[in-house]
Parts: structure tokens; sequence; C-alpha cells
């Protein structure tokens, strides 16, 4: 990922936050810097169990979580709300986000 796609993609995750939009900004480009310092950005393969929020720019402080299940199958949790689902869309998706990160 070079520098521009990196800028564009930490502009969509911050533009999915609340508040501050310079606050939003060094957040996004701050998270997505970890995730491809940790090669999480390289990977094309889903972890089952894994928190993938941090791509959609969810915040873990507040209870904000994407919880891959295996196959189709993800779990969001919102604070005290949670909810399964069974989506190939969102797999394929987050699949296809992780790859455009390397």
């Amino acid at each position: 990922m070079n520098k521009r796609e990196m800028m564009v993609k930490a502009h969509q995750m911050a533009k999915q936050m609340v508040g501050n939009y310079i606050a939003r900004m060094a957040l996004a480009l701050r998270t997505l810097w970890a995730s491809i310092k940790k090669g999480v950005a390289k990977m094309d393969k889903l972890i089952i169990g894994k928190d993938y929020g941090f791509v959609y720019g969810l915040d873990k402080n507040k209870g904000q979580k994407i919880i891959y299940n295996g196959g189709v199958s993800w779990t969001a949790i919102n604070g005290n709300l949670k909810e399964t689902i069974e989506c190939q869309e969102t797999t394929s998706k987050m699949i296809e986000e992780l790859k455009s990160w390397s």
C-alpha cells in the first residue's frame, strides 16, 4: 500500500467515525498504520474469533466489534446489543478490504 492509498483508506475510515474530523483522521491513520506494522493488512484469510472492527474504524473501547465466526457467519456487537448474521457479502467484502491494504 503506497502513501496515497493509505490516505484514501484512512479518509474512508474517518468518515465512518463521529466527532472532530482531525481527531478522526488521526485515529484512522494510527489504526491503519498499526495494522500494517502488525502485518494484518497483508492477510487474505479471515481468522475465526477475531474482531475485525478496526477495518471499519469501530471503537473497541465503546464495545463496538465485528467478530468472524467462520464461513459466512459474523457477530456484530455494539455495547449490550449483539446480533449474529449469515452474510456471504460481508465475508467477501472483508477479504477484499484486507487484500486492498497490502
